[in-house]
């Protein structure tokens, strides 16, 4: 497949990415929120929303950092931006949203696959394999032995 790149200033490539942190904080922070993690224990700590509340906290202060550096002298030069990496973070974009309905193991498998297909592997064999074995370990490991719960969806697994 061929690879989509275009340049831009890194200036304005901070400033994007920067937005686009800050906005994966400022979600996880209205999910915690709606979701009432923290209030669902007398304990501070002992909630289950103290790490993902650190995590969105921090996504807030490094976007925050990254737009501020952004302004700083010597940016105006132009980086190569692969346009396959932004696919590539929509399509487990899209995962993540639709996992609740696909459940993880039919989803992931699906995610795999195109993520393998975007970079370029051409076997239909190996994707096929990596797609199906790679999800149902996780899922084993994890969800069997580790008692990780995964989304099921409509389907059951």
């Amino acid at each position: 497949m061929k690879k989509l790149i275009f340049e831009m200033k890194k200036r304005h490539l901070e400033m994007i990415v920067s937005g686009l942190i800050i906005a994966l904080g400022v979600v996880m922070e209205v999910c915690i929120r709606q979701a009432e993690w923290l209030t669902k224990s007398r304990s501070a700590v002992n909630n289950p929303g103290f790490v993902p509340n650190i995590g969105a906290i921090a996504l807030l202060v490094i976007g925050a950092l990254l737009f501020l550096s952004s302004f700083r002298v010597g940016k105006e030069e132009k980086v190569t931006l692969n346009l396959n990496s932004l696919v590539l973070m929509a399509i487990w974009w899209v995962f993540a949203l639709v996992a609740p309905y696909t459940g993880f193991i039919l989803g992931a498998a699906i995610a795999l696959a195109a993520s393998l297909v975007l970079w370029g592997e051409r076997k239909p064999l190996t994707i096929a394999l990596i797609s199906v074995i790679a999800p149902v370990v996780t899922w084993f490991i994890l969800g069997y032995l580790m008692q990780v719960r995964f989304p099921v969806g409509v389907f059951g697994f």
